[in-house]
């Protein structure tokens, strides 16, 4: 708890179930929240890396589409 606010920063580690595990036991019962939201997450820099080797390998793709089309 940081400043009266709750703050959780949970990023997942595939290799350590059990750490995972302890945190949200934590937030369950110590904490007694009732629901704890868990959602898959990407590196934003991978969308970012697939977007410059599409643009590099197909150049504008979105121009060729609309080119293809009209």
């Amino acid at each position: 708890m940081a400043g009266g606010r709750r703050r959780l920063r949970l990023l997942p580690d595939i290799h350590d179930d059990v750490a995972a595990e302890e945190t949200f036991r934590v937030l369950v019962e110590d904490l007694g929240l009732r629901e704890v939201w868990v959602s898959y997450t990407l590196p934003f820099l991978l969308f970012i890396s697939l977007g410059f080797l599409c643009s590099l390998l197909l150049g504008d793709l979105a121009l060729w589409i609309l080119e293809t089309i009209f």
